[in-house]
């Protein structure tokens, strides 16, 4: 389920600076993607919006990335149709803090040329594994690569999951994970 959230709405203005605005803007952007949302695709829609700085957007959403309540209700933000000069600030805050995310196109409710941020050769590659086989466990990647143990790939998996770029359900014992925004 996607949660489109309007940046520019939400946050009132086509320029969004300074980390006290952003921390008070918070509030309103957790109502917007409500309280009730579970296993859903936040997606922060950033069209119309001029600028929004580094400081702006750690006060308002650092919270999806680090707060216990956005893991446990399954959030998985992904962030939409920045201009290059709020991205350049996004990608500034995101390396800063050592988050990895999900940038994209997003219309008519439908998200576009998704693309990971942040992400090591490693997780890039194991991102990348999953996205071709649209959903995987560690046996199914270890079969396609075999130089590495499924213990490994399954803490490659696992640490996917954690940064909020792949979803994973359960059954029985194993683990599934697919990416986070289908």
């Amino acid at each position: 389920m996607n949660v489109p959230v309007d940046v520019k709405a939400v946050g009132q203005g086509d320029v969004l600076a300074g980390r006290l605005a952003g921390e008070a803007a918070r509030p309103a952007f957790e109502e917007a993607i409500g309280s009730d949302s579970r296993d859903a695709v936040v997606v922060l829609d950033f069209r119309g919006v001029s600028l929004a700085t580094s400081s702006y957007f750690l006060g308002a959403f650092e919270w999806l990335w680090t707060s216990r309540a956005a893991r446990e209700r399954e959030l998985f933000p992904v962030l939409a149709n920045s201009n290059q000069e709020t991205r350049d600030e996004i990608e500034l805050a995101l390396k800063a803090k050592g988050f990895r995310t999900l940038f994209a196109h997003f219309e008519g409710g439908e998200l576009f040329q998704v693309t990971p941020f942040n992400l090591d050769g490693e997780a890039a590659d194991t991102y990348e594994r999953v996205a071709a086989l649209g959903e995987a466990t560690a046996t199914d990647i270890f079969r396609s690569d075999p130089k590495i143990q499924p213990t490994g790939w399954s803490n490659r998996l696992a640490l996917l999951y954690e940064h909020r770029l792949l979803r994973r359900r359960k059954i029985g014992r194993q683990l599934i994970y697919a990416l986070s925004w289908r």
